[in-house]
């Protein structure tokens, strides 16, 4: 029986913090303002607090894109 591997299509927190450089607690301060990119609460157990939270690639990459770049310049910031 050949077993089939799905590609992965979440990251944690501490995954978008190495591949994407951005800070955990910016992460969670974002979240908070709901400024940052969408993410799944999968929580713990039933009226606890608590739970992990993943964020689906496409919409890190989509957050990524959507946000402002450069100095404003309308020829890309060059002099």
């Amino acid at each position: 029986m050949e077993a089939k591997f799905r590609e992965k299509q979440n990251l944690t927190e501490r995954e978008v913090n190495q591949e994407h450089g951005i800070g955990i607690r910016q992460l969670r301060r974002m979240r908070l303002c709901g400024t940052g990119p969408r993410y799944i609460k999968i929580s713990g157990q039933i009226g606890k607090k608590g739970g992990r939270i993943i964020y689906p690639i496409a919409a890190v990459e989509e957050w990524l894109k959507s946000r402002p770049t450069g100095g404003g310049a309308e020829d890309g910031g060059r002099l």
